[in-house]
Order: C-alpha cells, then structure tokens, then sequence
C-alpha cells in the first residue's frame, strides 16, 4: 500500500504518465508478486483515485506464456505488455537449429508476436468485442480460488465465484516455490 501511495503521488505531482511494471527483478533475495495481481492493483487504485485515464500501465513479465494470460493482463488493467520470456524461448529455440543464423531470429519473433495477436482476437470476437480498446480494463473475467478480498483489491468488476486464497495463502505460495527455485 505504500508503494500504491507513491504511485498516486507520482501520477497527480509529478505528470507520471506510464509505469512500467517489471518482474524482471527476480533474484535470490527478491520474490515476485503475481503480475495479474500486481497489474490490477495499480489499475484499481488508480481508478479510485480518478486518474486511470491519464496513465499508461505497461507489463514487462515472463509470466505471459499464451493468448489467455496476455488477455488477463488487458482485461484487468494493463495497456501495453511485453512477454519478455515468450521471446526469449522463441530465440532459444531458432538458435538451437540455426546456430549462428541471426536472421532466422526475426522471423521468428514476428511469428510469436502473429501468434498471440490471433489468439487475443479469437478471445475478443468469442466475447464480441471488435477492438483492443474495448477489451483494455474490461474485467470479462471471472475469478475462481481467490479471496473476495483479493478480487475487490486487484480485480474489481469481476465475480469471485469460489472464493479461496489469501494474501497470506499467495504470499506463502510464492515463497516456498521461491525457496525451491534459489
């Protein structure tokens, strides 16, 4: 919550007007809050505060593996995201067959990023839903297995249809997949 204040605070005194939400700090001593949580927190406040419209949220994560988890990202608040692993994996994979053949690279990403461009437009024309900016902070999704605390902080518009976790739950959960990481 004080990180939440210094946002606020940047966005209404300083002009902010894009922030950029990186979970590329990953170490051994810093663990990750869940992006979609992380996304829809900042997206929440800020609309509360009455200042969404006038800032940009961007999501730097390895956490978007697929269409689907890109979508969550759009839907609770994000405007733009940059799947950095997705890319990553991608450049890996070419780099295996085509050793030291850097212009397979491009190719390569431009296939991923057609890719998951598709599959959000499946997901968007499913619900009806012509363009990105309608689909940007819609909350079209449900929430299963969260707390109805977690779904009003983080995200706000959706159902939680069986509540579950805790702050305490994810927290524990993040820590002890991190104590087995590092």
């Amino acid at each position: 919550k004080e990180k939440g204040n210094d946002i606020v605070k940047a966005v209404r005194e300083d002009g902010i007007n894009v922030i950029v939400i990186d979970d590329r700090c990953l170490s051994k001593e810093e663990t990750l809050i869940p992006m979609p949580m992380m996304v829809g927190y900042v997206n929440n406040l800020l609309l509360n505060e009455g200042l969404r419209s006038r800032v940009n949220i961007v999501a730097v994560t390895g956490e978007v593996y697929d269409s689907h988890s890109l979508a969550v990202l759009l839907g609770f608040g994000a405007t733009a995201v940059y799947p950095y692993l997705v890319y990553a994996s991608a450049i890996q994979l070419v780099a295996r067959k085509h050793k030291n053949e850097h212009l397979y690279y491009k190719e390569a990403l431009k296939k991923v990023h057609a890719s998951i461009n598709k599959g959000i437009l499946k997901i968007m024309s499913k619900m009806g839903i012509s363009t990105v900016e309608s689909y940007l902070n819609s909350a079209l999704f449900d929430t299963i297995g969260l707390s109805n605390e977690i779904v009003d902080d983080c995200f706000n518009g959706s159902d939680a249809l069986i509540p579950g976790l805790s702050y305490y739950d994810i927290e524990y959960r993040v820590r002890k997949y991190h104590q087995q990481a590092f």
